[in-house]
């Protein structure tokens, strides 16, 4: 729980230099920001809540069923996609919003594979390419993973020194890779 708990609370660091690196791309998409606040904040620590209250046992059990799920989830996207729209071209925002609670949920339970599906939901219900959905995205990472982090602080069960070591790495990297890929595209 523990080196979970820190992987959390250190990915927000580098989630804030990936956030504002992509600042620029969520012009297209900021009112969904809003629209997603509360969801993202309340799965947070719905997922949180769960991981706390199920223990060390269960989180051995839940991780590989989790994982599996989000690897299912993310192999069958386009015919889950067909699917979920039929003949309409995107979903409600209400079915987006609640969506993105459960995955929320997940986020704050066990984080690794959540941006992968909340762009897999963005694409989904809202309007825009991949770069803003990445920015929304971003955004949202950034304030599940910080949310996290302070209830994990709060319930002692960080690593101080390996959050500032991992999280200063992270913010370094994701600063890095976001500005090498806007260099390549322009050359």
């Amino acid at each position: 729980l523990s080196a979970n708990a820190t992987n959390s609370a250190a990915l927000w660091i580098g989630g804030l230099g990936s956030a504002v690196g992509f600042w620029p791309q969520l012009k297209r998409t900021r009112h969904h920001l809003r629209l997603l606040l509360l969801p993202t904040a309340l799965g947070s620590a719905a997922g949180v809540a769960l991981l706390v209250s199920g223990g060390e046992r269960v989180f051995k059990y839940a991780v590989p069923l989790l994982v599996l799920i989000a690897t299912v989830l993310l192999a069958v996207q386009p015919q889950l996609k067909r699917w979920a729209l039929g003949s309409q071209r995107k979903l409600p925002p209400a079915v987006g919003v609640l969506l993105q609670f459960v995955i929320c949920v997940y986020g704050g339970y066990f984080g690794a594979g959540m941006g992968i599906l909340m762009l897999a939901l963005m694409g989904l219900f809202i309007d825009g390419d991949l770069h803003e959905h990445n920015a929304l995205k971003a955004w949202l990472g950034l304030l599940v993973n910080l949310l996290a982090g302070v209830l994990f602080w709060q319930k002692g069960l960080l690593d101080l020194r390996a959050v500032s070591a991992v999280g200063l790495g992270s913010l370094v990297g994701g600063y890095v890779d976001h500005s090498l890929h806007y260099l390549s595209k322009e050359m």
